[in-house]
């Protein structure tokens, strides 16, 4: 999240993260790793967030989440532990603020897979061949590929 490491751009995202809340909008903020939100701006980004969901993590980012989120030994361990089934589903762990936290299923549908897939040994060829014969067309590709799965 490359617009929390200035302080500009960070000012700014912490403003509209509060505005946001006030307005009844939900903000979705996403970041291969936790720590990229590490400094002051991501901090008070992460400080205002209710809800936070994490795949499975580096070791290295386990020992940043156990201090940064105080987590316990075993929710450590339920992340380092997190599966994920390709093209069906994947495990995650959910902090949902005062509600309670755990390990959840995302599951996909055919559809959302082939939106978010960057599989370059498997499916970007089949993603191409489809966009090719569908004449380049992204949602008729998008729904042949869907019919195939």
């Amino acid at each position: 999240m490359k617009l929390v490491e200035r302080r500009a751009t960070g000012a700014w995202i912490n403003e509209l993260t509060r505005r946001a809340r006030h307005l009844g909008l939900f903000l979705v903020c996403v970041t291969q790793q936790r720590s990229d939100l590490a400094g002051p701006w991501g901090k008070a980004l992460l400080d205002n967030s209710t809800m936070q969901l994490f795949l499975r993590q580096s070791p290295d980012e386990l020992a940043y989440l156990r201090e940064a989120l105080k987590l316990t030994d075993a929710e450590v361990a339920q992340i380092a532990h997190l599966k994920t089934d390709k093209r069906r589903a994947a495990q995650a762990f959910l902090i949902n603020g005062t509600r309670g936290r755990g390990t959840v299923s995302v599951r996909l549908g055919p559809r959302a897979y082939w939106i978010c897939t960057s599989d370059p040994i498997a499916d970007v060829p089949e993603r191409e061949a489809s966009l090719s014969e569908a004449d380049q067309s992204p949602w008729t590709a998008l729904e042949m590929l869907a019919r195939r799965a």
